[in-house]
């Protein structure tokens, strides 16, 4: 029997026809990767327009236009109401469900967004960062608004998936593991509100907020 390994390619994207980031990535969903890594690190309102206009497998390249809309980002908030431990459980359930790679050597991160009814959003991959970024990017694909979503991890909370956390207004995160103090001082300024360990049987509620305007 083969050992176990997790695919990893290194992928180069060029915005305007400039060389923007370099990624270290599961090679799937590329499209999404790279519009949710836009969109995040310029913290842009979903208005703007972001084209995938390549993807070289042969060169390892991500080719993308952005038009930027420079209008108010963000409008006032939608109201949002946490679901119940159960029906954030059964969520975390569903993801785990989708999760194939992860049931195969677990070698690989998991998220995934939700309405807080089902999952809308679902992408594995090396890295928790690119794994964050997929999903974004699909969510501005599918026109879905995200101070309205919750966001899905099977790894711990980092300060830099926090950060990506409020660039999006995304209201809340829910995780299998633990935050780090760092996360919880940006989401504390960031009415950003963390579930740990929700698989458990007393779930941590490190941070209780609100999605903020």
């Amino acid at each position: 029997e083969d050992n176990p390994m997790v695919e990893e390619e290194e992928f180069s994207l060029y915005v305007n026809q400039s060389l923007y980031h370099v990624f270290h990535c599961t090679p799937e969903a590329l499209g999404e990767l790279a519009a949710g890594h836009i969109l995040i690190k310029e913290r842009l309102p979903f208005a703007s327009s972001i084209t995938i206009d390549l993807i070289d497998f042969d060169r390892f390249e991500i080719h993308a236009s952005l038009i930027r809309d420079d209008s108010p980002q963000y409008g006032s908030c939608p109201d949002f109401v946490l679901p119940d431990v159960p029906q954030l459980r059964s969520i975390m359930s569903g993801m785990f469900s989708m999760a194939e790679k992860y049931r195969s050597h677990r070698g690989i991160h998991c998220s995934a967004l939700s309405d807080g009814k089902s999952v809308l959003a679902f992408f594995e991959d090396v890295g928790r960062h690119n794994a964050f970024d997929k999903v974004v990017g699909d969510a501005y694909f599918k026109g879905l608004d995200l101070r309205k979503m919750m966001y899905f991890t099977s790894g711990r909370v980092t300060s830099e998936i926090i950060g990506k956390t409020a660039a999006c207004r995304l209201p809340c995160i829910i995780s299998r593991s633990i935050t780090t103090t760092r996360a919880l001082r940006i989401a504390e300024e960031n009415s950003i509100t963390i579930v740990g360990r929700i698989e458990t049987e007393m779930p941590i509620i490190y941070s209780q907020g609100v999605c903020c305007g």
